[in-house]
């Protein structure tokens, strides 16, 4: 939540791409209070082609920004949009994990949503903060 403040402060373009129920999404992203910060919100009906799905969508969003940051909590999704040649150099996926076990291997990572996390993990492979 702190961390999308502080985009929406910077004048950042924030787009959410999410997946389940649109009504239940819509609830989620409305009850953060935070629905005013985010450009546009993308929602992919849930099912097994979630993660072709968000690829599909980043590429679309990829033809208008330079660079993008794909943040995601599943390391499929992640490894998906990695492998994706068309999205390399343009959008760098980041895991985010929070779960206790150990995070899958070769994935770049966070643990907490923190920008300067973030920020540093984009400066170090070229993109700009």
């Amino acid at each position: 939540v702190h961390m999308l403040r502080a985009l929406g402060r910077r004048d950042v373009a924030v787009d959410v791409l999410t997946s389940g129920e649109q009504a239940f999404q819509e609830y989620k992203i409305l009850r953060t209070g935070l629905k005013s910060i985010f450009r546009k919100i993308h929602i992919i009906r849930p099912g097994t082609r979630v993660a072709i799905d968000k690829v599909i969508t980043l590429k679309k969003l990829a033809k208008s920004h330079h660079q993008l940051l794909f943040l995601d909590d599943r390391s499929d999704t992640i490894r998906a949009v990695r492998d994706e040649k068309s999205l390399q150099d343009k959008v760098l996926p980041i895991l985010v994990w929070r779960k206790k076990e150990k995070p899958p291997r070769g994935l770049k990572m966070v643990r907490r949503l923190s920008w300067k996390e973030i920020e540093k993990i984009a400066i170090h492979n070229g993109f700009q903060s």
